[in-house]
Order: structure tokens, then sequence, then C-alpha cells
């Protein structure tokens, strides 16, 4: 059988670098650009950050509700019933977040102050 160019366009399909290579290879890249390790441990976004992110996540949920609720009513009120369920309980539950988020930064503002 013979073997597959990778999609790439270069080598073979799952010729890839074995994991002792790719250590390597990161270790070279780490010592080249003076890099630290990421410590997946230790590392937690900011509250600000994940208060960005959740309050876009939100934004999407709105839009998809809002589109759900043109495609669907006042024709079928039912269905849109039925569909509007997960959003609006993910919706719920972002705000839920949103406010403990916003919680966090203000108890944590007069500390940084």
């Amino acid at each position: 059988m013979r073997a597959e160019r990778s999609v790439w366009g270069w080598g073979l399909e799952g010729a890839g670098p074995s994991p002792d290579q790719q250590r390597g290879i990161a270790q070279a890249l780490r010592v080249r650009y003076g890099l630290e390790p990421l410590d997946r441990r230790r590392w937690q976004p900011g509250s600000a950050l994940t208060l960005t992110q959740t309050v876009e996540q939100l934004e999407r949920m709105n839009t998809a509700l809002t589109e759900l609720h043109h495609e669907l009513l006042p024709g079928q009120p039912k269905k849109f019933a039925i569909l509007a369920e997960g959003p609006l309980e993910d919706i719920r539950r972002l705000q839920a977040e949103i406010e403990q988020l916003t919680a966090q930064i203000a108890a944590a503002a007069p500390a940084a102050a």
C-alpha cells in the first residue's frame, strides 16, 4: 500500500515527529525565544477577561433567540416556546455568571486601589 501525501503539502500522512521529537522541538523553541512553559495549574484568566467573554456569549444567545423569534412568531408559538427553552436557560445562567463576576471585580477594586 502506498503512503498518502499529507494534506498540508509536505511529508506523508501520519509521519509527523514523535512525542519525544515534539518535546525536543518545544524545548528548543523555549530556549531560542526565552519562553517559560505555561503552568496550566496556576494560570487563571482575569475576571475582566472572563466577564468580557461571558458578555459576548450573552449577546450571541440574545441574537440567536431574536432570530428564532423572527423565524417562528407569530405563526408557530408552541414551537418557539419549546425551542426557546434552551437559549433562555443559557441566558439566565450567563446573567448569573455576569453578576458573580461583577461582584468579584467590585470586591477586588478597593484592594487594588
